[in-house]
C-alpha cells in the first residue's frame, strides 16, 4: 500500500529477559485486575520471574474473552490534523513546568549509588529502608486564583500521607516504603483547583543487590548448542521480529557479519552428522542481520567487574586472561563491536505457531557460545543494551490478521494501563530508560537527554514538548478520531493520520516502553521495555508474552469507550486511576 510503501517487509524486535522484582503475594486487586488465565500459563522466564508471569496470567485472561466489536463512528475526516498540546496548569507534565515534585530517593540516585557509593551527591539520600520524603518545589510559581495546594502520597490507589498549605508556603511529607519490593511504585500528587502535578516514586534495590547476572559469556569451543525444549501455554500465529543488542569481538562489521556467518556454518556443518533438525535450525539462523547501533552504551568497571562474578558462565575464567577480554568488550574497547542481532523479515519472520521458539532460543544461546557481553548500567546510570520485540500489526505480508484502528489503541492504551506492572519484569536500570520511556498516564516526569539523576526540568524545545506524553498523545487522538468523516476512511488513510508523519503516535515519540511510530515503517508494534539478556529461556518467554499481549487485549474495547470517547479530562483521570490500580496479584 502506498502508507507502508516498500517498507513493511520488515518485522525488527528486541527481546529481553523478564525477572520480576519482587511481587508481593498479598498485593489486593479488584476483579478487573483479573485478566489472565491462559496466556502465560507456562510464561515461568527465569526463576525470579516465574511468581510474577504466573500473577500476570489473571490480567491477560479476561482481556482475551472481551471480544465485543467497537462500534463505527461517523461524519467527514479533515486531510490534517494538529495535535493539541495541554499547556495550562491542569496538565501534570513537566512540560507545564513549576511547581515540582522532588523526593528525597529518585531511582537515579539509588542507580548512581550503584555505580559509586561514596559519591559526593548521596551523603543526604536515604536508603530504601530509611524515611523518605517528597515535597513542592515552588520555583517561583504564582497560582492563578487562591486556592489550597494538598499534596498527598498513594500506593496502590491506597492513601497513605496528605498534607496542605498555600501556594508558596513550604509542603512536604515524611513515609516509609515499609517493606514494598523493588520496582513498586508510590504516587505523590499535588492537587489544586485548576491543576495538579504527579511524581512517580520507584522503590529501588538494596545496595549490592542489583540483578547482574546472565549478561556476559566467554567463547565456548564444544559442545555444540542444543534446540530448547521449553513448553509454552500457546503458540499463536502472530509474526514478529526481534533486535538484540550486545558487544562482540570484532573491529568492523563487514568482517563481523562474515564471520558470524562463518560460525553458524560451522556448527551446521557438525551439526548435520548427529543431529538433522539442529542443523536445520541453524541454517534458519543465518538469516538473521548483523549490524551495528552506536547506542548501545558500555558499563563501567565497577559495575562491568560485579557482572563477571555473578555470570554462571564464567566459570574458572574469572581469573584466567579471558577476564581482561571481558572486561574490555562490556567497555566497549577498541576490538568490540556494538552489535545488534535482527531476525529475518518477512516472510520469514519469526512466528511461534511455527518454529520461533525453537529458532530464537538456539540463536541467542549461539551468540552465547560465540562470546558476547550485554552491558547493564551505563556511566550515567542509564541502560546499556536492550532487547526489541516487533509484534505484527498491519503488515499483511507477514502472520496474523491485519488489526484495525481501534484494536491497536486498545493494545496501547491496556500497555498504559499495565506499564508500570510489567516494568518489573525488567532490571532495575530498564524502569526510567530514557530510550524506552515509562507511558505514564499522568505525564511525562522526565526528558530524553541528561544523567539519570539530573533533576527533571521544563524544556523549551518544540520536538520534546509532548515526547512520552500520554495525555497529549490522548488530546491528539480524540481530536483525530473525532474529527468529521474519520470513520469513513479507509483503514490506511485512518493508520496514517494517527501514527503517521505530524500524527499524535509521531509527536508521543519512538522512545517509549511500546513505540507506535512503527506502525508506518514495519506496520508492528514495537515493545521496547527490557534489558538485552544472553539467557534463550527469558528472551523467548518476553517475545511469548508480548504476542500473547497484543491477542488478548486488542478486542478490550473498555478504555476506548473509557478514555477516548470520554471528555478529555475525565478520560485522562480513567486512565489514571488504572494504571495505579494495576496490579500483577
Amino acid at each position: 500500500s502506498g502508507f507502508f510503501k516498500n517498507r513493511t517487509s520488515h518485522l525488527s524486535v528486541d527481546l529481553t529477559c523478564m525477572e520480576t522484582q519482587g511481587c508481593s503475594p498479598g498485593e489486593d486487586v479488584g476483579a478487573e485486575d483479573r485478566q489472565l488465565e491462559e496466556i502465560v500459563q507456562a510464561c515461568t522466564f527465569d526463576n525470579d520471574a516465574m511468581a510474577g508471569l504466573l500473577r500476570f496470567r489473571a490480567i491477560l485472561a479476561e482481556a482475551a474473552g472481551q471480544n465485543s466489536e467497537q462500534p463505527p463512528r461517523g461524519e467527514d475526516a479533515e486531510d490534517s490534523f494538529c495535535i493539541p498540546t495541554i499547556e495550562d496548569d491542569g496538565h501534570s507534565s513537566i512540560i507545564s513546568g513549576s511547581p515540582w515534585l522532588r523526593c528525597s530517593l529518585p531511582l537515579g540516585m539509588a542507580l548512581l549509588r550503584e555505580l559509586d557509593p561514596s559519591h559526593h551527591m548521596l551523603c543526604k539520600v536515604p536508603l530504601p529502608n530509611e524515611e523518605q520524603a517528597v515535597w513542592v518545589d515552588w520555583d517561583g510559581f504564582v497560582a492563578k486564583t487562591c486556592s489550597v495546594f494538598t499534596l498527598s502520597v498513594r500506593h496502590s490507589g491506597c492513601l497513605i500521607a496528605h498534607a496542605a498549605s498555600v501556594c508558596g508556603d513550604p509542603l512536604r511529607i515524611s513515609f516509609h516504603f515499609d517493606h514494598a519490593a523493588p520496582g513498586t511504585v508510590f504516587v505523590a500528587e499535588l492537587s489544586w483547583s485548576s491543576g495538579s502535578r504527579h511524581l512517580h516514586m520507584v522503590v529501588p534495590t538494596p545496595l549490592g543487590t542489583l540483578p547482574l547476572g546472565n549478561l556476559v559469556a566467554l567463547p565456548r569451543v564444544a559442545p555444540l548448542p542444543s534446540i530448547s525444549t521449553l513448553e509454552l501455554a500457546s503458540h499463536p500465529e502472530r509474526g514478529f521480529g526481534v533486535e538484540l543488542e550486545v558487544m562482540t569481538e570484532g573491529t568492523e562489521l563487514e568482517a563481523k557479519a562474515a564471520e558470524w556467518d562463518s560460525y553458524l556454518c560451522t556448527l551446521a556443518d557438525e551439526a548435520s552428522a548427529v543431529d538433522e533438525q539442529l542443523a536445520e535450525a541453524l541454517v534458519r539462523c543465518r538469516r538473521w542481520q548483523v549490524t551495528v547501533d552506536s547506542a548501545i552504551n558500555s558499563s563501567p568497571p565497577s559495575v562491568a567487574r560485579r557482572m563477571l562474578e555473578a555470570s554462571s558462565w564464567m566459570g574458572s575464567d574469572l581469573q584466567s586472561d579471558r577476564r581482561s577480554w571481558a572486561m574490555r568488550l562490556l567497555a566497549a574497547e577498541d576490538g568490540a563491536i556494538k552489535t545488534e542481532f535482527k531476525s529475518p523479515f518477512p516472510p520469514h519472520e519469526l512466528s511461534f505457531a511455527a518454529t520461533a521458539a525453537d529458532d530464537f532460543a538456539l540463536f541467542v544461546e549461539c551468540v552465547r557460545y560465540h562470546g558476547a557481553g550485554a552491558t547493564s548500567l551505563s556511566a550515567d546510570a542509564h541502560s546499556g543494551s536492550s532487547i526489541h520485540i516487533h509484534v505484527n500489526a498491519v503488515n499483511p505480508t507477514a502472520r496474523g490478521d491485519v488489526l484495525q484502528v481501534d484494536e491497536i489503541l486498545a493494545v496501547f492504551l491496556s500497555w498504559v494501563r499495565f506499564d508500570i506492572v510489567a516494568m518489573r519484569f525488567a532490571r532495575p536500570w530498564m524502569w526510567r530508560e530514557p530510550w524506552m520511556a515509562p507511558l505514564l498516564a499522568s505525564g511525562a516526569e522526565f526528558g530524553w537527554a541528561g544523567r539519570a539523576w539530573d533533576q527533571p526540568c521544563r524544556t523549551e524545545a518544540a520536538y520534546a514538548r509532548i515526547a512520552y506524553d500520554v495525555p497529549s498523545f490522548v488530546a491528539g487522538v480524540q481530536r483525530v478520531r473525532g474529527a468529521p468523516g474519520f470513520a469513513e476512511l479507509p483503514q490506511n488513510r485512518q493508520l496514517e493520520l494517527l501514527f503517521g508523519p505530524g500524527s499524535p503516535a509521531r509527536a508521543l515519540g519512538r522512545y517509549c516502553s511500546l513505540n507506535l511510530c512503527r506502525l508506518s515503517t514495519y506496520g508492528t508494534l514495537e515493545f521496547r521495555r527490557f534489558h538485552a539478556t544472553l539467557d534463550p529461556a527469558a528472551a523467548v518467554r518476553w517475545a511469548h508474552f508480548c504476542v500473547c499481549f497484543v491477542e488478548a487485549f486488542r478486542k478490550d474495547d473498555r478504555l476506548i469507550a473509557g478514555v477516548l470517547e470520554a471528555p478529555l479530562h475525565r478520560g485522562l483521570a480513567a486512565l489514571r486511576e488504572q494504571q495505579e490500580k494495576a496490579s500483577l496479584a
